[in-house]
This record gives C-alpha cells, structure tokens and sequence, in this order.
C-alpha cells in the first residue's frame, strides 16, 4: 500500500486496491513518518502531502528550503519559491513526494504559518546510529570531542567532531552573529543538540555523510573542557608522534615543530625537523609554503598505520626561512619508514610516464605519475604541470635521472611499510643522468603500430581474397555440375595420367642416380684438378720461369745460365717426382682396404728408395674408423713431414708414429738431423708452403700441428686430433 492513513487501509478493505490507488491520489499523506517510508518509485508518483510541523532549521543560502518536524519524524522540504519560515515556527505544508536523492522530501511546497512552538525534543542516539543516516532530517543529541573550530560563513560557525572512531562536521549558528569564534571549544568534550543531515552521492542515491545542524550556539553544552593547555607543554620532536607516551591523555593535543617541506593540497602539510618528517592537517594552511619555520598543535592520529597531527592550529615562527638538508637514503632504510614527509634525493630509471587530471578537480595543467625503479624495485613519482596532455616533458622513459621531493610511504595490511612514492615540486625536481637509448618504448609503439597496421592490412586483403576464393568455387561447383557427363571421361584420363606418372617417377629416379654419379665424378675430378694445380701447375711454372732466365742470361752470363738450367733441371725432377707421389696417393686411396699407417709405410718406402736413410713406421693403439677427409689430411701431413725430413734435416734415420689413445689420435714424425729455429723458419713471403700447408690440413680436420726444433737436435713434427668419446653400452 502506497499510502498508510487507516481510513484508506479500511477503504482498501472494502473497495480493493483499484479503489484505494485512486484515493491515494485524492487524500494527502498528513505525517513525516508517512512520507519517508515511501520507496523511491512510490515517491516519484509525486503523492500529495499536507503536513503540519515546526521548523527546526533552515538557512539563508538554502534558497528557501527548511527541515519541518512533527510527531512523528523529520522531513526534509523543497525549494518553496519565497522567504522560507523562521526557525521555531509553527507551519502548514502542502506539496508532493518526490523521491530526493537520499531520503524522500517534500516538492512544490505551500506554506502557511499558524503559529510558534517550542523545538522539539533532542532525540540521544549513538554515533552509530548518528554515522548510519536513519534518523536524517530529525533533531538529535550527539556527543564528541570537538577537534576543530572555523568560520564557516557569515554569521556561522563550523565544528570538527569526533566520536568513537567517527568525525563529522557541525554548522553552528551563533547567539550573536558577531561572537568571536569560541576557539577554547578545541579539545572539549561536548553534547551537540540539532538536526541530522545526511550528504548523498547523486549517482547512486546514497549515503555519502551525515552533518549536524545547529540552530543557536546555546545547544553546543561542554560537558568537559581541554585538561592541558598543549601550548604549556613541552615540544615533541616530530619522530616521537606516534610512540608511546605514558603522560599522553586520550584526546590531548601535541605540539611540535618543524619547517614546511610540502604542500599536499589546501589542507596538508609535510613538515621536517632533525629527527624525521610528519604530515599536518588543518583547516587554515594556504597562508604557509616551503620553508618556513611553523609550530602545529593537533591531535595525533593514524592514517594508513602512519601517525599524521590531525585537525592541526598551525603557526608561523619567527626563524629564518629555508629548507633542511637533501637526504640519500638507501631503499632498504626508506622501506624501514624513517624517512616518511622528509625531503630525499634518489637516482632511479624512469620506465613509464603518465597523466591525468589535477586531483583537486580543476581544468588547469596535468599530474604527471612516473613509474621508476632503482635496484629492482620500482616507486612512483608524481607532480604538477601546468602544460597540457599536448606538452612534451623534458624527459623520456628509458633515462636515467635524478630527482628530489617528498617521500611518502606507504603500510599494508598489516601496518609495515611495504612501498613509497615521491612528491615533487614540479619538473625542475627532476635533472637527466643519462638519455634514454633510441630504440624505446615509443619508437617501439610506433613499429608495433606499423606492424598492426600491416597485419591489417594483410587481413583486409586476404578477406577479399577469400571473398573472390568463394565465388570461384561457386563457380567452379556450377561448371561441375555442367560438365557431370564427363566424369567417366576424366576417370579414364586419371588412369592413364597415373600410368605416365609413374613411368614418370622411374625416369626421375634413374636421373637422379645418374646426377648423383655425375656429382661424384665432377667431385672427384675437381679434387684431382686441385692436387695438379698445387703441384704440377706451380712446378711446370717454375721450370718455365728459370728456363726464361737462362735464355736471357746465355749470352751476357753463361754461368749464371747454366745455374738457372740447373735449377730448372731440379725443379722438373721434382716435379716429376710430385707427379708420381700424387698418382700413386690416388690409387693407394681408392682401395677399399685402405690403411693410413700402411700407406704412411709405402710413402716411406718410395721417398727413401736408394737414399740409404732408414725410416721406422709404427702403430700404437687400435685406430678407430676416420673419415675419408681425416685419413686424406693425415696422410697428407705425414707424407710432407716426411719430405722435409729427407730434403733438409741430413738426418739417417726417421721415426714415424701413430698413435691412439682413449680420446686423441696423433701422428708424429721425428728425425735427428740438423734442426733448426722454429721463429726462423722460411714461410710463404719466401716461397715455402710445406709447414703452413701441414698447419691449415690440420686445422680442416679439426687438430693441432706443432713443430719442435732446434739447431742440432733434430725436428718433431706432430699433428693431434681429438676422437669423440665412445658412446656408452
């Protein structure tokens, strides 16, 4: 039932709900009590209302509008389009509900004035109760400690109340509206007599917070004034706030000292003294900036587990200004909380920039957030700019900089201090250390962007692509369809396509073998090619060139002449000699029982044939199987070792050894000739190719050649090369 007079719920009884809604609609809800048990739907069928009640507060800037009480409650009313009535004034309201964005109150009222009457009767309720908003619009008595008294408006006072655990604030309006502002209030304990407002969030038409109004200062009672005068009492430096105090009484204030570091908004302060920071929250702090020298009385409190000096009466010192020392504190000691409202310097690296709008709501400049980090923990950086989202800040992430403000820290759950951001002053606080590099984060954007933009691109194309796709099958189903009489045809063709393709596959692999074949002769060749160009091309080239000095010396030197046929003589045996050596390697090679120590013995034997030089060659271990390129370079090492040996060594006898252990296979060759110096050795600026020939054979095989020599002591030449390991069974 939308309405709740009896005479409707007896017409409701007897006529039915039809009947009742309409009467609704003719008989005026007549109580307060009526009026806020409506539901916001109800309210907003606009009801009529006709009420009778005192008013128990209104005010001049409220353009008309009034709290009314009666018997039953409090209701709040609209804007009346006139004077409202006086306060203790006895009235006549008619008007509609209309649902309020708290509480339903009274719309389009009409007032009629039939009298005065007394207020009525303060209703004592709990700050429970008071803190919940049930009782909004009614007058209640309240009782609290009074934490902060201010000019709210002309002829109006403001209090700062707290109780159990809760504060909210009280307009007052005084006896005489030029009584100074009863600052010996601060600290009382008092009873507070007036009307409970609640504040509502628009949005959701709820609760917000709850005021109290005060019609005359004669219902503000002070049932017990502040016991110590903090102004008698001895400084607290500002690291003490918070700590244990025997002397401490609930509810006395504290004072201390210190100089302005920061402002944090209208209402705060950071203030510093040898000993540590403190923040300071009051109601009058715009007079005060950055280094100035200030006293502060208030009472301590904790906000996120950190002590703050709430409700503060701040006041300048007559000291010079200035602010303290820059500290650089480690993280581990800022993370400790010591250094929470101080002034600190840190070098970091800035990873991330932001903004957003100012925090105190106004449409001028930017907060800028910087996300840093220093030894792998990262902290934020804020301040205020005055450009726009459009202005470009001095710095960019991926710099190192340094920079210096206010250091706030921050507790969990559990009251430790887990976290920390800095305030600073503005972007002249932050200095570059070090640039960023090129490639950062926005370049990075930029080429993801490109990226996306390409992949787009590319999915915009293949769409259209798999569009036409579509309507070519579609076509070719139609043709399909068309052509379903040659089916038999096709599979015929199939037949015989299959019979060609594997005829097909039979001559592929025949001329695959046969390339295979034919890469191997090619191979094979080129290697043979490679052998007589590094013998038999550079010894026939030699012949000719001694073979050209002889002719142009024959008729001016016949000596010399003589000398150079010679010397041509020697180099066609030698490389007739080459020649031989290396057809005969070609077919020692090709046999399938191929032996390296055999062949190394059969070399021996063809080098040192008729010379009369003895040459031993021998095996130790059993060699594992090499590859064809290992027992070619090995052979190949061995052989010109061996060939040095009998052209300059003078030596009788050579020693040739092979030996395999467990992981190394090495080949040595030694003779005990003359020797000579390793670091004087001929080499390819002189024409001599033997030793680095040997070094870079045994570099292709993946070893080591070292040669060991001195004068009169014979030459060992050894070439190493690591086996793998076996595998395990």
């Amino acid at each position: 039932m939308i309405s709740r007079h009896p005479f409707l719920a007896v017409i409701s009884c007897l006529l039915g709900i039809g009947t009742s809604l309409a009467l609704a609609e003719v008989l005026p809800l007549t109580r307060a009590r009526d009026i806020l048990d409506l539901t916001a739907a109800e309210a907003q069928r606009g009801i009529p209302v006709k009420v009778r009640g005192v008013v128990t507060y209104t005010d001049p800037s409220w353009a008309g509008q009034y709290f009314l009480q009666d018997d039953t409650g409090g209701v709040f009313v609209g804007h009346s389009g006139k004077n409202p009535p006086e306060i203790g004034q006895l009235v006549e309201v008619e008007g509609v509900s209309h649902p309020g964005a708290y509480a339903p109150f009274i719309e389009h009222p009409k007032w009629t004035a039939v009298g005065r009457a007394a207020l009525p009767e303060a209703r004592a309720i709990s700050m429970e109760r008071f803190a919940s908003g049930i009782d909004d619009g009614l007058r209640v008595e309240v009782g609290g400690r009074i934490r902060r008294v201010f000019a709210k408006a002309p002829g109006q006072w403001g209090l700062i109340i707290a109780s159990g655990g809760q504060r909210f604030e009280v307009s007052v309006t005084p006896a005489l509206s030029d009584a100074p502002l009863p600052l010996s209030w601060i600290g009382s304990m008092a009873r507070l007599r007036g009307v409970l407002a609640a504040d509502y969030q628009l949005h959701r038409r709820g609760l917000a917070m709850v005021r109290l109004f005060i019609s005359s200062s004669d219902e503000v009672h002070i049932e017990q004034a502040e016991e110590i005068d903090p102004y008698q009492q001895a400084l607290i430096p500002l690291s003490g706030v918070g700590q244990y105090r025997r002397d401490l009484a609930p509810g006395q204030r504290t004072r201390v000292r210190g100089v302005v570091v920061a402002r944090l908004g209208e209402e705060s302060l950071a203030i510093e003294d040898d000993t540590g920071g403190l923040i300071i929250k009051g109601g009058d702090l715009a007079g005060f900036s950055p280094g100035d020298p200030v006293e502060a009385v208030g009472f301590e409190e904790l906000e996120n587990f950190l002590p703050v000096l709430q409700d503060s009466v701040v006041t300048g010192l007559d000291q010079p200004k200035g602010l303290p020392a820059i500290q650089h504190p480690t993280m581990d000691m800022i993370l400790l909380g010591k250094y929470h409202a101080c002034l600190i310097g840190l070098e970091a690296d800035l990873k991330e920039i932001s903004s957003r709008p100012p925090a105190d709501g106004s449409s001028k400049g930017r907060e800028i957030i910087m996300t840093l980090q220093q030894d792998g923990r990262t902290f934020k950086a804020d301040f205020a700019d005055v450009g726009s989202e459009k202005d470009k800040l001095p710095f960019e992430p991926g710099s190192r900089i340094s920079l210096t403000g206010l250091c706030l820290a921050e507790a969990n759950r559990v009251g430790r201090v887990d976290a920390f951001r800095m305030h600073l002053a503005g972007a002249d606080a932050v200095s570059i250390l070090r640039p960023p590099p090129w490639f950062n984060r926005r370049r990075m954007g930029l080429a993801l962007a490109s990226t996306l933009a390409a992949m787009t691109f590319s999915g915009l194309w293949i769409f259209s692509s798999s569009r036409k796709n579509r309507r070519l099958r579609a076509e070719i189903l139609e043709r399909e369809k068309l052509t379903a009489e040659l089916e038999q045809a096709k599979k015929q063709l199939s037949l015989r396509v299959d019979e060609r393709t594997e005829e097909l596959n039979l001559e592929i692999s025949a001329r695959k073998e046969s390339e295979v074949r034919f890469k191997a002769v090619i191979g094979e060749r080129t290697r043979l090619a490679q052998e007589l160009h590094d013998g038999l091309q550079q010894g026939l080239t030699g012949v000719a060139l001694q073979l050209d000095t002889a002719s142009r010396l024959r008729e001016r030197s016949p000596e010399q002449s003589m000398h150079h046929l010679e010397l041509a003589r020697t180099l066609m045996r030698q490389t007739h000699a080459d020649l031989r050596s290396s057809v005969w390697n070609l077919r020692s090679r090709s046999q399938e029982d191929f032996s390296l120590v055999e062949a190394l013995r059969q070399s021996a034997e063809r080098l040192t044939e008729g010379t009369g030089v003895e040459v031993d060659v021998r095996q130790t271990g059993d060699l594992p199987p090499l590859s064809e390129l290992q027992e070619e370079n090995l052979l190949r090492i061995g052989q010109e070792a061996l060939t040095n040996a009998l052209k300059h060594s003078a030596s009788a006898h050579i020693r040739i050894h092979l030996s395999v252990s467990e992981n190394l296979l090495s080949l040595s060759v030694q003779d005990s000739g003359k020797g000579f110096l390793t670091e004087l050795a001929h080499g390819p600026e002189q024409g001599h190719f033997g030793l680095t020939g040997m070094g870079e054979r045994a570099q292709r095989i993946g070893g080591i050649l070292t040669i060991q020599s001195q004068p009169g002591q014979g030459t060992l030449i050894e070439a190493k090369l690591p086996l793998q390991s076996p595998t395990p069974s």
